[in-house]
C-alpha cells in the first residue's frame, strides 16, 4: 500500500486534468456522502443544481459511483 501526501494527490489529480475544486470534491466524496451533504460542502442551496452539474459529470468520468445506483433518486 502506497499513502500519498495530500499535495502529492492534488498534483496527481491535476496531472490528470482536474481542478482544484474537483480534486477536493474527490476527497471530500472519499466517504458515501448523501446528496445534502454534498450540496452543503459546495455551497450550493439547490440540490438537484449540485448533483448535475458537480456529481454527474464526475460519474461519467468514472471518478465516482453511486452508492445505490439501482436508485439514482435515492436520498442516499
Amino acid at each position: 500500500m502506497t499513502l500519498y501526501k495530500e499535495a502529492q494527490v492534488t498534483a496527481i489529480h491535476q496531472a490528470m486534468g482536474q481542478s482544484d475544486q474537483e480534486t477536493r470534491l474527490l476527497v471530500f466524496l472519499e466517504e458515501p456522502r448523501n446528496r445534502q451533504e454534498i450540496a452543503e460542502y459546495l455551497g450550493i442551496g439547490t440540490v438537484s443544481y449540485a448533483i448535475q452539474a458537480y456529481i454527474h459529470p464526475l460519474i461519467e468520468r468514472g471518478l465516482v459511483n453511486m452508492t445505490i445506483p439501482q436508485k439514482p433518486r435515492s436520498r442516499k
